[in-house]
C-alpha cells in the first residue's frame, strides 16, 4: 500500500475516532443524564397520590369548624376539589355574604401527595384569628381528578385557577388574599405571585425556588456539582410540558409583587435542603428584610408546621403570619408589576437545546441514510461485468474532478484501462472488478503501462481489496491503490475534493 494511501487511512481513522469520542461525550454528559432526569421526573410526578387515612383530619375533629366543598374546573378539564373552611358565625351558604369579622382569606396548597385534609389544624387556628381559609386538593391528588400530578408547575397552574375561582364565586375581586403552602404547595403559593401580584401576603413552609433547583439539590450529594449543568435540561423538559409557566420561580414572583413574605424552614429538613430555597432567596437581589425568615429546630420536613409535641400546629409561627397578613391588609399596595414574559436569555437556552437535539438527530439520520446509499451504490457496481466497470470508473473519475478521461481500447490497453488528468498530472488507471482480492500482477501491469503511456502517476481501482503482495509492490513503485473503502469514502464527498487522489 502506498504511503499516501496509508496517510489517508490514518487521517480518516483519527477523524472517525474524534467524531465517535464527541458523540460518546454528548451521550454521556447530555443524553443519558437527560433521559435519566426524565425517568426520575416521571417517577415523581407521573402518578396519582392518594394519602393515607391516618394523616387526614376532619372538620368534626375541631369545635366550631365547618367546611363547604366546591368543584373547580382545572386547566385541562379535570375537576379539582376545593373546601371553604369557616366558623359558626358564617352559615356557609353560597348566597350569603361574608361576615364582617373576617379580615381576609388564606388560600392553602398542600405538600406533595399529602392532600388538603392533612393540614386542618392550621385552618382551625387561622379561622380563630378571623381569617377564612380555602384549601384544595391539587391535580392528581386525593379527591381531585387527574391520572398524575404532572409536575411542580402544575401546582402553580392549580393555584392560579383556585385564586380566580375564589374571587369570582366567594370573595369578590378586591377581598384581601394571602397564599400559604407546605413543600410543593409552598412553591405554588410563591410562584403564583407571577400571575397575581395583588396577593397581600405569603407563607412558605419548607418551600423551594423552582423545580430544577429542588431536583438539583436532591441529586447534588450523589452527582456533585455536575448536576447544576443538568438544570437547563430539566427546564427544557418542563418547558415542553408547561411552556412559560416553567419560568415562574419563587424569586421572580417576589420581584413581581410587594406581598409580605414569611419563609418557614427547619434546620433538620433533608427533604427540601436550604440550597433549594432559602439559600437562593438570601443570595438573590431582593432588598434586605424583604423576606421574614422563621427557623424551627429539629423538625423533619413533614413536621415543620407542627408544634414541638406534634399534636397541633405551631401557633407561634401562625401568629407571626397573621400579624404579617394584618400588616399587609393595612398597608397601601405599591405594586409595580414587571410582567410575565420569558426573558430572552431563557428563550435562547431553549432554542439552543432544541437546535442541538435537532442537529444530533439530523446527523444520525443523514449518517444512516448515507451508509445505506453507499452500500446500495457499491452493490450495484459488484454486479457489473469488466467493461461496464471500466465505463463506470471513467464516469466516476469525471465526477470526482478528473479531466481528459479516456477509456483505452479493450484489445491493446497495455495494462491501462483509463487515461486521465488532474491538477496538472496525468494518470494511468487499471480497473479491476473482482470477487476476490486484486493480485500483485495488476500493480505490475499498470506500472509498466504508466511508462508506456508516459504518465506521471499510476493507480489501480477495484470494487474489492488488494492482496498483501500487491500492497507491498505498490509501496515500492508508488502505484496508488483505490479499493472498495476508497470508492465508498468518495461517494459522499463533493467533486474536486482535495483528498480525492490521496
Amino acid at each position: 500500500m502506498s504511503s499516501s494511501r496509508k496517510k489517508t487511512r490514518k487521517k480518516t481513522s483519527i477523524k472517525t475516532i474524534i467524531i465517535r469520542v464527541i458523540l460518546i461525550l454528548i451521550l454521556l454528559l447530555i443524553v443519558v443524564p437527560f433521559l435519566g432526569g426524565i425517568g426520575f421526573y416521571q417517577f415523581m410526578f407521573g402518578r396519582r397520590y392518594d394519602p393515607d387515612d391516618e394523616i387526614i383530619y376532619r372538620p368534626d375533629d375541631f369545635d366550631g369548624l365547618s367546611s363547604r366543598k366546591e368543584i373547580i374546573m382545572g386547566n385541562f378539564g379535570q375537576k379539582l376539589s376545593g373546601y371553604l373552611y369557616y366558623d359558626s358565625q358564617y352559615d356557609g351558604e353560597k348566597t350569603s355574604s361574608i361576615p364582617s369579622h373576617y379580615k381576609g382569606i388564606v388560600i392553602f396548597a398542600h405538600g406533595l401527595g399529602a392532600g388538603q385534609a392533612a393540614y386542618v389544624p392550621i385552618y382551625d387556628y387561622l379561622i380563630d384569628q378571623d381569617f377564612l381559609v380555602f384549601a384544595y386538593d391539587a391535580t392528581g391528588t386525593a379527591t381531585s381528578e387527574g391520572s398524575s400530578i404532572k409536575g411542580f408547575p402544575q401546582g402553580t397552574i392549580d393555584m392560579n385557577t383556585v385564586i380566580g375561582y375564589v374571587k369570582d364565586n366567594i370573595t369578590g375581586p378586591d377581598y384581601p388574599i394571602a397564599t400559604c403552602g407546605h413543600s410543593a404547595g409552598a412553591f405554588a403559593a410563591c410562584s403564583v405571585l407571577n400571575l397575581h401580584p395583588e396577593v397581600k401576603a405569603v407563607m412558605s413552609i419548607a418551600g423551594f425556588n423552582s423545580s430544577p433547583d429542588y431536583i438539583a439539590a436532591l441529586a447534588r450529594p450523589y452527582a456533585g456539582p455536575l448536576i447544576d449543568a443538568q438544570k437547563p435540561l430539566i427546564s427544557f423538559y418542563e418547558y415542553c410540558l408547561f411552556r412559560d409557566t416553567v419560568y415562574y420561580t419563587s424569586v421572580r414572583g417576589f420581584r413581581n409583587s410587594d406581598a409580605l413574605i414569611m419563609a418557614v424552614y427547619s434546620d433538620s429538613d433533608t427533604r427540601v435542603p436550604a440550597s433549594a430555597g432559602i439559600d437562593i432567596w438570601r443570595k438573590s437581589d431582593l432588598p434586605e428584610g424583604r423576606i421574614d425568615y422563621y427557623e424551627v429546630k429539629g423538625r423533619s420536613h413533614g413536621d415543620v408546621w407542627r408544634n414541638d409535641s406534634k399534636d397541633g400546629a405551631d401557633t407561634v409561627m401562625l401568629d407571626k403570619f397573621c400579624d404579617l397578613f394584618d400588616k399587609a391588609i393595612n398597608t397601601e399596595s405599591q405594586i409595580v408589576a414587571t410582567g410575565n414574559k420569558t426573558p430572552i436569555t431563557f428563550k435562547i437556552v431553549i432554542i439552543c437545546l432544541i437546535a442541538l437535539a435537532a442537529i444530533i438527530i439530523l446527523a444520525l439520520i443523514v449518517r444512516h441514510r448515507l451508509k445505506i446509499f453507499r452500500m446500495s451504490y457499491i452493490e450495484g457496481v459488484d454486479k457489473m461485468d469488466g467493461r461496464q466497470f471500466e465505463l463506470w470508473c471513467a464516469e466516476f473519475l469525471r465526477y470526482k474532478g478528473f479531466t481528459h478521461v479516456e477509456v483505452t481500447s479493450e484489445s491493446r490497453d497495455n495494462g491501462v484501462d483509463i487515461l486521465c488528468s488532474k491538477d496538472g498530472e496525468t494518470y494511468a488507471v487499471q480497473c479491476k472488478r473482482m470477487e476476490c482480492k486484486v493480485p500483485n500482477k495488476a500493480v505490475q501491469e499498470v506500472y509498466t503501462g504508466m511508462m508506456i503511456y508516459e504518465c506521471d502517476r499510476a493507480a489501480v481501482i477495484t470494487n474489492n481489496y488488494f492482496s498483501n503482495a500487491a500492497c507491498e509492490t505498490a509501496e515500492k513503485t508508488g502505484v496508488e491503490l483505490w479499493d472498495r473503502d476508497w470508492i465508498m469514502g468518495k461517494i459522499s464527498k463533493p467533486a474536486g475534493d482535495p483528498e480525492d487522489t490521496q
